[in-house]
């Protein structure tokens, strides 16, 4: 797979095989982890995939907030209306979110968005899910309810996370995966 910003090229060459549920991206900022995120997820396409086989069904979780900020938690759950109420309030992970879903997201803290929004993700039962820097502003406690809940398997679908944390991809046991840092990016380095 060839991808390229402009005249930048971020990946020349490149080809990703793994048969692990999860797996761990690690490096530098402006490696390229955040992008490999998009092209899996389906959000960008690469120049050259004749070997690249991509997921369908993928969802991208960005470290950016994503919730419409004059929206409750609770209606920014059901803007992309992936599941019912009673599937919301039967979900293992509901009352992570419940004190959350009366206040409208400008009210919230980053931590608290974040919870709202990987609930949101979790809820959605992607066929594969990409997340960027998941567990950035959670706290401690919601921060270990959300590995514990990878690590118990509740989610079927493959995920791939990046993060310069390389304890929290040590603690949710992935595969870590690791940019040099230098591009155009053609392999990445399996770390033990």
């Amino acid at each position: 797979m060839n991808f390229s910003y402009a005249s930048q090229a971020v990946f020349s060459e490149f080809g990703l095989d793994t048969e692990r549920k999860i797996v761990g991206l690690s490096g530098p900022p402006g490696c390229g982890k955040t992008t490999l995120l998009k092209i899996l997820a389906g959000i960008i396409k690469p120049a050259i995939a004749t070997i690249f086989d991509v997921p369908q069904g993928g969802l991208l979780i960005l470290q950016e907030d994503a919730l419409l900020p004059w929206l409750t938690g609770w209606q920014n759950l059901e803007i992309v209306g992936l599941q019912t109420h009673a599937a919301i309030v039967a979900h293992s992970l509901y009352s992570t979110v419940e004190p959350l879903l009366t206040k409208r997201a400008h009210a919230m803290s980053f931590g608290q968005r974040r919870t709202v929004e990987l609930f949101r993700a979790f809820t959605a039962q992607p066929q594969f899910l990409c997340l960027d820097e998941p567990f950035n502003f959670l706290d401690e406690s919601t921060r270990s309810v959300y590995i514990d809940f990878l690590l118990n398997e509740h989610l079927s679908c493959p995920v791939v996370m990046s993060t310069h944390h390389v304890a929290e991809l040590e603690r949710v046991r992935a595969e870590v995966l690791r940019f040099s840092g230098n591009l155009p990016v053609s392999s990445l380095e399996v770390s033990e």
